[in-house]
């Protein structure tokens, strides 16, 4: 129950045609009021498991997953472990194998594989299995920082860190029509991320994006009050702004180089796009935290 009202019950509908929600085997939440559930559906029992972010599919049991190695064939997921999901909306996920043993399987970040067993490499030593307990991973709130606990080769067990760098939405209290979102990319230094600015903008405007080193009102939950809409930034602080094009009706994007400079980790920064002329269509913010390459 969020706010007094059930975010998902047992009967449910599911995103799957014809198939129901028999049960919720684990989950977690973030500070934004997102969801990420591991559900059991009725039906073929070959694909009666679903990971659900926000309500929508992104894996489900019978698929084939991504292998980190070409000489290692596509894993087929066969169950689901541990789901975290960070401030950044970015969900790790654990997943069993076909013909596995429980702990030998792959740590996801949504559709990506971070570390498999049998293939990754921790510092030269062979990632040869995960722990046995259930609690083998944890994501720090934002996102950025993945910690688990594995079996190496030569060492034993063994904590091992990543850090991914975390982007994250910030709304206005205005809600701004327009949207800017992180679409790919590690927010790491050294690193090229794509941004894309989207709204119901007039065909014809240009499409800008600005980058500030403060917010307008920081540790305020609003921003400046414009006629145009919020604004996010502290107009004194930006120190960068991109021209993206004319819109067209379709997504723009914003290929952002990170410079390759180790002064930059732990850096924030933030963005925020606008419609330009006619008039002004701002959007919401982004966040983004520098992590290390």
């Amino acid at each position: 129950v969020s706010a007094q009202r059930v975010l998902l019950a047992t009967g449910a509908a599911t995103p799957l045609p014809g198939r129901t929600l028999l049960g919720i085997d684990a989950y977690d939440n973030n500070d934004l009021g997102g969801l990420a559930t591991i559900a059991r559906i009725d039906g073929d029992p070959s694909s009666n498991f679903l990971l659900l972010q926000n309500g929508a599919v992104l894996a489900q049991k019978g698929e084939l997953l991504p292998s980190l190695s070409p000489l290692v064939p596509q894993p087929v997921l066969d169950g689901f472990g541990q789901v975290r999901l960070g401030n950044s909306g970015d969900v790790y996920w654990y997943a069993g194998i076909a013909g596995g043993t429980g702990i030998d399987g792959l740590l996801l970040r949504g559709r990506e594989t971070v570390l498999q067993a049998g293939v990754s490499r921790i510092e030269g030593k062979l990632l040869l299995a995960f722990h046995e307990d259930a609690d083998r991973f944890d994501v720090s709130p934002s996102g950025r920082f993945l910690i688990a606990r594995v079996r190496l080769e030569s060492t034993g067990s063994a904590l091992v860190t990543a850090d991914f760098g975390a982007s994250r939405v910030l709304t206005d209290c205005a809600r701004n029509a327009a949207t800017l979102r992180h679409t790919e990319g590690l927010v790491l230094a050294g690193r090229t991320i794509r941004l894309t600015l989207d709204g119901p903008a007039r065909p014809g405007s240009l499409a800008t994006v600005h980058l500030a080193t403060a917010l307008a009102q920081p540790g305020q939950p609003c921003g400046l009050p414009s006629p145009f809409g919020e604004i996010l930034l502290d107009p004194a602080r930006v120190a960068a702004s991109y021209v993206l094009g004319t819109f067209a009706g379709a997504p723009l994007a914003l290929d952002l180089a990170i410079p390759a400079d180790l002064a930059l980790v732990d850096r924030k920064v933030y963005l925020q796009g606008a419609f330009l002329r006619p008039g002004v269509l701002l959007s919401n913010g982004l966040s983004l935290e520098i992590g290390a390459p």
